[in-house]
């Protein structure tokens, strides 16, 4: 097990953010956190994996984070 925490830098504080990600080559699918800014992976085999986040205002298969 493992974790990720992560940022975007020029967000001013207290603005509603949602966040999602996805480790390529485990997760098929974004993974939504809402305001989290953290991302626990577990039962992952060796490997080699691509860790995405999608900030604010991105969109996946056309819905807005």
């Amino acid at each position: 097990m493992f974790s990720f925490k992560f940022f975007r830098a020029g967000i001013r504080q207290g603005l509603h953010q949602e966040y999602a990600y996805k480790m390529e080559g485990f997760d098929q699918d974004w993974i939504y956190i809402g305001q989290e800014r953290s991302a626990t992976l577990t039962n992952l085999n060796p490997g080699r994996y691509t860790f995405k986040g999608l900030k604010p205002g991105s969109t996946t298969n056309g819905a807005t984070i």
